[in-house]
């Protein structure tokens, strides 16, 4: 009978399904009193199920660079801070009347998780994407040319 305990155990792992965590992504300018009052009240929240991660967009050009990217998945072409992804959700500004969609937010990322950084596009830089089209060009015209010249021979 051990043995048997000993062999299901080994072949049938018990699987405890840990809760992942929210991720709350915010995106805040240094100096903005604004941005200063949605930590304090994302501190208050201290739940063990979020983990805030920050980037600070007013100083810093990567980070302005990824708000673009996160913004383009969400289609949203308002400016300000703070910006903040919980889920499938974002948001621009803050204010205390924005604590009840946060908490629902987090609640429905939580039952259907949704990871923003998971769905950005590309990041290439303006000079690389040029660089690439001449590329694209040239293959183009290669066989273009292969084409039409060695029908002719």
């Amino acid at each position: 009978m051990k043995k048997f305990l000993i062999a299901f155990l080994l072949f049938f792992p018990l699987v405890v399904k840990a809760e992942e965590k929210v991720n709350i992504y915010v995106f805040y300018g240094k100096e903005c009193p604004h941005c200063e009052a949605l930590f304090d009240y994302l501190d208050t929240l201290e739940e063990e199920s979020i983990s805030i991660q920050t980037y600070e967009v007013w100083h810093n050009k990567k980070n302005q660079r990824l708000i673009q990217r996160v913004k383009k998945v969400f289609q949203n072409t308002e400016t300000g801070v703070p910006y903040y992804v919980i889920g499938e959700k974002n948001f621009t500004g803050y204010g205390t009347e924005d604590n009840q969609e946060i908490k629902h937010a987090i609640l429905e990322a939580k039952q259907d998780p949704y990871d923003v950084m998971d769905h950005l596009p590309l990041d290439i830089p303006f000079i690389a994407s040029i660089g690439i089209t001449v590329v694209i060009f040239l293959i183009c015209l290669f066989f273009w040319i292969r084409k039409n010249f060695s029908q002719k021979a």
